[in-house]
């Protein structure tokens, strides 16, 4: 009992001595009538009041509050300072202490993760440090509720790898962005984040050309997945029209083989690959787990659809020239007739028919 009244004490301290601290700082990085701001003090100030609330036990939705208050202050005044990484990993704290609340069940800070995380991806960027934005902004949408607005900073995570021609590192921005959408069931969207990670790779297409195929086999699986064999074959035939010179790799050996047995609606086939082709190996994790549960549920074979096709095509041809033909009436038999031109001597002229 008499730990717990003094631990109580100490929090109530703690806060006092930390909001002197903020008040302190504040007054410095405004400055007043008679005094300059002075960032560098207010930052120590900031500092400071920092680490008197980071550490109070019990922690309390209060110390949760006034933590956070510090932390948005030293990066704001870190800014200002050009102490962009500094700024960046106090954002950071932030979003960790936010989880660190929610686990005790203090979890009205929780929807501030994210902001938390693209403020630190903000200045990482203007410290030229595109990885570690990328990495924050990829952590911030895995902490958005809204799906359509995590997609959005998703998008923009492979902007920056974008815009800084960043080949080497992409890949870890784009794969994690595709696992988001997959495990959400945006295969659209998923396909689309494919589609511009082999853009970036299309301008060196010899050095990842195993990358290459790697997406055009993922885009397929997804494909197969929703069962649209004849869109996954025409993304197979699109990939080898723009990267067929460069296809002499695994990757494109198992778009053939997966290809191959979905255009069969063969089975067996596709078991035999599941366990055999090391799928695990080729493609990323997200995308490896749907092709191990691939089947063959409600596919033909290509070739069977191709010819209902053709029978249904020629059905509707046949259907479409007796429609025409019951279309005729009298009325245009007689203005046909009309339309006739006669000759003098009264025989129809045929000839301009």
């Amino acid at each position: 009992k008499n730990f717990h009244h003094w631990s109580v004490m100490a929090a109530m301290n703690s806060i006092e001595d930390g909001k002197k601290y903020m008040k302190q700082g504040n007054k410095l990085a405004k400055g007043g009538i008679f005094s300059k701001a002075n960032p560098d003090d207010a930052e120590k100030e900031y500092e400071k009041a920092r680490k008197k609330f980071r550490f109070i036990k019990p922690m309390s939705a209060e110390s949760v509050k006034l933590h956070l208050e510090s932390l948005e202050a030293l990066s704001t005044v870190r800014e200002t300072m050009n102490l962009n990484n500094s700024a960046a990993s106090a954002m950071e704290e932030a979003a960790r202490t936010c989880q660190n609340a929610a686990d005790k069940k203090i979890d009205q800070f929780l929807n501030k993760i994210p902001q938390y995380l693209e403020r630190g991806a903000y200045f990482y960027r203007l410290n030229n440090q595109f990885d570690l934005a990328s990495r924050l902004m990829v952590k911030a949408a895995n902490h958005t509720q809204d799906i359509n607005a995590a997609i959005k900073i998703l998008d923009q995570a492979c902007d920056i790898q974008e815009e800084e021609n960043r080949y080497k590192t992409c890949h870890e921005f784009y794969d994690a962005s595709v696992k988001f959408l997959l495990t959400n069931k945006r295969y659209k969207d998923a396909d689309s984040f494919l589609d511009r990670q082999n853009k970036m790779y299309g301008k060196e297409p010899e050095l990842y050309s195993k990358r290459l195929w790697r997406n055009i086999c993922s885009k397929m699986v997804i494909q197969f997945h929703l069962k649209d064999v004849k869109m996954a074959q025409q993304m197979y035939l699109q990939g080898v029209e723009e990267y067929g010179n460069v296809s002499k790799n695994d990757e494109h050996q198992l778009c053939e083989q997966l290809l191959d047995v979905f255009a069969n609606a063969d089975s067996e086939g596709l078991a035999h690959l599941q366990k055999n082709a090391q799928l695990g190996v080729f493609l990323i994790n997200s995308v490896a787990r749907i092709a191990t549960k691939l089947n063959m549920n409600d596919i033909t074979a290509i070739v069977k659809i191709e010819l209902e096709e053709k029978k249904e095509q020629e059905a509707d041809k046949k259907q479409a020239i007796e429609k025409a033909q019951d279309e005729v009436t009298d009325d245009q038999l007689k203005s046909e007739a009309q339309a006739v031109e006669v000759y003098d001597d009264g025989a129809p002229n045929l000839m301009d028919m």
